[in-house]
């Protein structure tokens, strides 16, 4: 098991520790769709709520610390502020027009805590992941995934394709035994990273 393991040290376990059971998104709005205050100010309660469905099979093993983690979003990234029903900074930094080299909305990449590198230019608060809500996962994709964040389809009940699979991200918020032992076995191998 611990061949399959990536060697590189920004796992979301190495972004744990070093924000002491903590996790920043900037969140990333790829799509035409408005984005509403009322909408973007659920987003931490879901994220949050979903790493600790996770974090769960980890509270007490090989000495986790964290019995509660949680989330802060500190900033959103579109292509435009015009599909937005607020301008303020109340949920955080807006950033308008940078892009990747696709044509998606990012956030600064002087913010970005990759590897825990130098964020000093950062102007505002930085990032451990981003979510990326967006109309184009990627060919034959509902969701991806990294150690850059979340980018997930966005389908709501009234557009999901028929044939949609029955996945964590979809409408059920039960993982199996099978997913928090393979968590724990992740843990078991990169354990000697951290001093707790």
């Amino acid at each position: 098991m611990s061949k399959n393991i990536p060697d590189f040290k920004n796992l979301i376990f190495d972004q744990l520790a070093a924000s002491k059971g903590k996790l920043s998104y900037c969140v990333r709005w790829d799509n035409e769709n408005p984005l509403t205050k009322v909408t973007a100010s659920k987003f931490q309660s879901v994220l949050e709520k979903q790493i600790n469905h996770w974090n769960r099979w980890l509270v007490g093993y090989e000495c986790w610390p964290y019995d509660h983690i949680d989330v802060d979003i500190v900033g959103y990234a579109v292509k435009d502020k015009s599909i937005m029903d607020w301008s303020d900074n109340s949920l955080g930094p807006i950033y308008e027009g940078i892009l990747d080299g696709e044509g998606s909305p990012k956030c600064p990449d002087e913010c970005y805590k990759h590897g825990r590198g130098d964020t000093s230019g950062c102007k505002n608060k930085p990032f451990d992941l981003t979510l990326w809500p967006s109309t184009s996962a990627g060919e034959n994709a509902f969701g991806t995934g990294g150690d850059w964040g979340q980018r997930i389809e966005m389908y709501l009940g009234e557009n999901k394709p028929s044939g949609f699979p029955t996945c964590v991200m979809d409408e059920d918020e039960v993982l199996t035994d099978a997913d928090g032992w393979l968590l724990r076995i992740i843990l078991e191998n990169i354990k000697s990273r951290y001093s707790f």
